[in-house]
């Protein structure tokens, strides 16, 4: 869902737009820690109702974010340690409409994949040509492909 708002409203703003859809959405906690978490994220039934448009997204975006509900509810998409990644894969480049290196990033945060290829995923923040793009130095970096975009991603996200 946070690659598919961040496609349409860039990084900057998509904080926000994950923030008002738990709490236009989402569903209180009851017992609430020292975290500061309150609420809940909804669940794929209700995102599949609900009325986007008060969010700023697009047309897209808005189809987007049903699509990949209505594939959850379905079991078309699972978000389940016991799918097997490259499933999970393709069923987020077919259900979601991911690219697949945005498909390998959530499968990786989802599954723990240690070699993912996330590398050019909108949720990886990098320089314009960055030279890990490059399939030999992608090579180079099995089978931790997955560790290494995570660190490149941390670093330049602080810079």
């Amino acid at each position: 869902m946070r690659v598919l708002v961040e496609r349409d409203v860039g990084h900057g703003g998509t904080a926000a737009v994950m923030g008002k859809l738990a709490a236009t959405y989402g569903q209180p906690l009851v017992a609430s820690d020292d975290s500061g978490v309150t609420t809940l994220f909804p669940m794929a039934a209700v995102l599949m109702q609900a009325p986007l448009a008060n969010l700023g997204l697009s047309r897209r975006a808005t189809h987007g974010i049903r699509r990949l509900a209505h594939a959850v509810v379905r079991s078309d998409l699972r978000f389940d340690p016991r799918v097997a990644f490259d499933e999970l894969v393709s069923a987020l480049t077919r259900e979601a409409d991911l690219d697949l290196p945005s498909a390998h990033w959530v499968a990786m945060r989802t599954l723990g994949e240690p070699d993912a290829n996330p590398f050019g995923a909108a949720s990886v923040s990098t320089p314009a040509v960055p030279p890990w793009l490059d399939p030999t130095a992608q090579e180079a970096l099995r089978p931790w492909r997955s560790y290494a975009a995570v660190l490149l991603a941390l670093l330049f996200a602080s810079s």
